[in-house]
């Protein structure tokens, strides 16, 4: 009996030693495979992140170029005269802020043309009426001076006949 207790004791020591070592290794690779899995983890989501931030920077920076070079064009359009160009200014931010004053400087260009081209007009009407009085100015000096000659001409007249009976005043107004 004693023998046999013996034999299970022992037995039953090297099952449950086999079964703790079992276990043991069993809960080594049961860990090693939860950090490896943890790192698996971690790294997609650090990955998953830094694409998203990626994404997003990417999307920020197409917008921000987009609409810095669409401010680039309106600015060349508008240095080559061309004043048709509206400027969008949709937005809260500083390109928005540039495009609202480049818009400004478009409608005020606008203005001082329109201003400029009433100055011409108003410069070639000023220029004909000029002309036109330099016409009149000829014409009525040249009409006018036929009939200054006659009166020339009387008073000469008068002087001569009459200068024995004028007085000095009527002499003066001859």
């Amino acid at each position: 009996g004693l023998r046999a207790a013996l034999a299970i004791k022992t037995l039953t020591e090297g099952y449950v030693e086999a079964a703790a070592t079992q276990a043991t290794r069993i809960y080594a690779e049961s860990q090693e495979r939860i950090d490896s899995a943890t790192a698996l983890v971690v790294g997609f989501t650090a990955l998953a992140f830094v694409a998203s931030c990626l994404i997003v920077w990417l999307l920020i920076y197409r917008d921000i170029v987009s609409r810095a070079q669409s401010l680039i064009q309106v600015t060349r359009r508008l240095a080559s005269g061309d004043l048709a160009a509206p400027v969008q200014t949709d937005g809260d931010d500083e390109l928005t802020d540039v495009a609202e004053a480049l818009e400004r400087f478009r409608l005020n260009a606008e203005r001082v043309l329109e201003q400029e081209r009433a100055l011409f007009a108003m410069n070639r009407d000023l220029t004909r009426t000029n002309k036109e009085l330099g016409q009149f100015a000829y014409i009525a000096s040249h009409d006018l001076q036929e009939p200054l000659r006659i009166v020339a001409s009387y008073c000469e007249l008068l002087e001569r006949r009459y200068s024995a009976k004028l007085d000095d005043d009527a002499r003066e107004f001859i």
